[in-house]
């Protein structure tokens, strides 16, 4: 099904099905676009011409940076210092349709949570961007990691924590140990580093590819359109 099925009387429907479950963002590669940011910085670094597209899997840069150094070990932290970078997750752009689902949400009622698997140590870094990008959204409504590290681990806990209903993500492992050890339903949006993978669980909602259209557009028409 395609967003030109979508009535406004769907819509409707949908708006009034979902206004008191409980809904959460991924921020990476839902909400804010840090890949883009990220490879210009490992371009500017290595002297490279790698783009967003070439970011085919969820280790993509790591392998890329051990290419050029042979060292698992340096490629491993180097990758994890660009990533959390404070330029790339705090002046990095929006994800294409995120503003506008999110302001969606929000002017019918519906306050949803933005969950990131980040270190605790960009908290304030996080809470920058969103005021500046979404000034609309609670920070009591934001959660950054509890730990040094990246923690998908955190992600899923705490979607159990909050009694998440639907829950949109980017990366493929964190989507499966969602559904896998919490009753959500995930939204997977559309990335190049998840594009590879051929998903069929009874709880995911798998949204089209079209570089055309806003990814949390697709998204959410997907959604809408899924039989919840």
């Amino acid at each position: 099904m395609s967003a030109e099925n979508i009535t406004d009387e769907r819509m409707s429907e949908f708006l009034d099905k979902i206004r008191f479950r409980q809904i959460s963002f991924d921020i990476d590669g839902v909400n804010a676009d840090t890949a883009k940011s990220a490879v210009n910085l490992y371009n500017l670094q290595f002297s490279d011409g790698k783009t967003v597209t070439d970011l085919d899997g969820f280790y993509a840069m790591r392998d890329w940076i051990f290419e050029k150094t042979n060292s698992r070990n340096l490629a491993i932290e180097m990758a994890i210092k660009i990533w959390n970078d404070e330029n790339v997750q705090g002046y990095c752009p929006m994800v294409s349709g995120a503003w506008f689902l999110s302001n969606y949400l929000y002017l019918n009622g519906i306050k949803p949570h933005y969950i990131t698997s980040r270190p605790f140590f960009t908290r304030d870094v996080t809470l920058d961007w969103f005021g500046r990008n979404m000034p609309f959204v609670d920070s009591g409504h934001i959660h950054v990691g509890n730990g040094g590290g990246l923690q998908g681990s955190y992600k899923t806990q705490t979607i159990k924590d909050l009694g998440v209903d639907i829950h949109f993500e980017d990366s493929i492992e964190h989507a499966l140990d969602i559904v896998e050890n919490t009753p959500a339903l995930v939204v997977l949006v559309r990335q190049p580093w998840n594009l590879k993978f051929d998903v069929n669980h009874p709880r995911m909602v798998v949204s089209d590819y079209n570089p055309l259209v806003p990814k949390l557009f697709l998204a959410y028409a997907d959604l809408v359109m899924s039989d919840i």
